[in-house]
């Protein structure tokens, strides 16, 4: 066998899902997608919820299904480490923030284009850890 193990790494979002992508995408979120979004004021619930953390090199990505309407995620770096957030439910990109289905986050500065390989595997294992993993045949990262 002469294959390594990057062979086995996705090289970008859609080299994520590898099984069941008639029905199923990851990409990074359009503009106009965001824009959708309601105003973060609404989104923000009678809790007053205050700002968990700060997502550094931040991106919005969608995953798309034809079963639902799908659902957006913030991915970036939170205390220097890969993070993945809950389903987005509001961003302001002026005011740097977003809200998730669970909190609220700061935003520091936005990155570019597909996610590194530190992302992509991060992706991996979270979707091994929220059970898509074998649905999708994502490639399994564990840490």
């Amino acid at each position: 066998m002469n294959e390594s193990i990057l062979d086995f790494l996705p090289k970008n979002l859609d080299d994520i899902i590898r099984l069941r992508r008639d029905i199923y995408q990851l990409r990074l979120a359009y503009e106009s997608e965001l824009i959708a979004l309601p105003a973060l004021i609404e989104a923000i619930d009678g809790n007053h919820r205050l700002v968990k953390a700060e997502i550094d090199e931040w991106r919005v990505l969608k995953f798309d299904s034809k079963k639902d309407s799908g659902f957006m995620t913030v991915l970036g770096y939170r205390d220097g480490r890969p993070f993945i957030t809950s389903m987005v439910l509001s961003i302001d990109r002026g005011n740097g923030f977003v809200m998730t289905k669970n909190s609220l986050y700061r935003l520091k500065n936005e990155g570019s284009g597909e996610p590194n390989l530190d992302l992509l595997m991060h992706i991996c294992a979270v979707f091994w850890q929220w059970g898509l993993g074998p649905l999708l045949d994502v490639p399994q990262v564990f840490y």
